[in-house]
């Protein structure tokens, strides 16, 4: 098989785990994917491509013998939804929380952004000492899919990055059940997107 194929089959492993709550072979192979992307990103680079059909496939050999002997999983938790917040002083938002982290969109006077703040982005970006240096890429995979890359800088006590040029992944948002937020080999959350559609046209932000 080529280079290419292992890697779509490794991705499409993890595709198929990405609604459950992955440990094991599976959270070895997903921070084997993450790594590789981190240091060969974004997706489409033939580069990231070898690292993962090289680097990963062992693993995904254990992930497939470790999902035929193991029994089904059981249903993820029902995820907190979307709203819509549109009392502000200045502008509109959509939020969900995940935990002590929220992901956001915001649109204000300033422009539609999209937006992380609290968890693990906090202690990562913003109290940490010394800061690491701005911009910061971090990457969204929407149910298990290809990851979006999208560049961050500090937002007052958050992080925000324009929502222009940001449209493939602000349909991903809407249309997919989950996505997880990545940054440097590490998963720093898992949002739900129930309700996401809903909260951005209620919101109107996106507009």
């Amino acid at each position: 098989m080529s280079r290419q194929g292992i890697a779509a089959l490794v991705l499409s492993i993890l595709a198929g785990a990405a609604s459950a709550q992955m440990e094991g072979p599976e959270a070895e192979l997903q921070r084997c994917v993450w790594g590789c992307l981190y240091r060969f990103g974004p997706a489409e680079n033939p580069a990231y491509q070898q690292c993962v059909a090289e680097v990963c496939a062992e693993l995904s050999e254990a992930v497939e013998q470790s999902d035929a002997s193991a029994p089904p999983a059981p249903a993820p938790a029902v995820d907190e939804a979307w709203t819509a917040v549109t009392s502000l002083i200045d502008g509109t938002m959509a939020r969900v929380p995940s935990g002590t982290a929220t992901l956001y969109t915001l649109c204000d006077s300033r422009g539609a952004r999209l937006g992380l703040a609290g968890g693990a982005f906090e202690e990562r970006f913003v109290l940490s000492t010394p800061p690491a240096p701005a911009p910061w890429m971090i990457f969204f995979v929407v149910d298990g899919g290809a990851p979006f890359g999208v560049n961050f800088a500090p937002d007052g006590g958050s992080l925000g990055s324009p929502i222009a040029g940001q449209e493939r992944l602000i349909e991903a948002l809407k249309a997919g059940s989950s996505v997880q937020v990545v940054q440097g080999g590490d998963l720093l959350a898992t949002f739900s997107l129930r309700g996401s559609a809903r909260a951005f046209a209620e919101a109107r932000c996106p507009g």
